[in-house]
C-alpha cells in the first residue's frame, strides 16, 4: 500500500530518470577527481572569485535552470531539449575558463 502510495507523489518518465542517473553520475564523477586531483581556488579566469571545480560546477547548475526558465518563459518553437545547445556550450566555457 505505502509503495502505491509512493508511485504517484511523481510521474517519472525516461527523460527524468536520465537527467537524475546523470546528476548523480556527475557528481560522483566531481567526487572522485576531488579526491584524487584536488581541485586548488583559482583566480585566473573571467569569474572574479577564487571558484573550486565544485563552484564553477554549481555556477552552471545554476544557470542551466535560468536558461530552461528563460526557453519556457520566451516561448522558443522547438523541444525543450534544444535548450542543452547553449546550456552544454556555457558548460565547457565555465569550467575551463571560468
Amino acid at each position: 500500500m505505502a509503495l502505491q502510495i509512493f508511485d504517484t507523489w511523481m510521474f517519472w518518465t525516461t527523460e527524468t530518470a536520465i537527467f537524475f542517473a546523470t546528476l548523480g553520475l556527475t557528481l560522483l564523477t566531481l567526487l572522485l577527481l576531488d579526491k584524487y586531483r584536488k581541485s586548488t581556488p583559482r583566480t585566473d579566469g573571467f569569474i572574479p572569485l577564487d571558484t573550486t571545480r565544485g563552484d564553477r560546477f554549481f555556477l552552471w547548475m545554476i544557470s542551466m535552470v535560468f536558461v530552461g526558465l528563460l526557453w519556457m518563459l520566451i516561448g522558443v518553437p522547438g523541444p525543450m531539449e534544444y535548450a542543452l545547445i547553449p546550456v552544454l556550450g556555457w558548460f565547457v566555457i565555465l569550467m575551463f575558463w571560468g
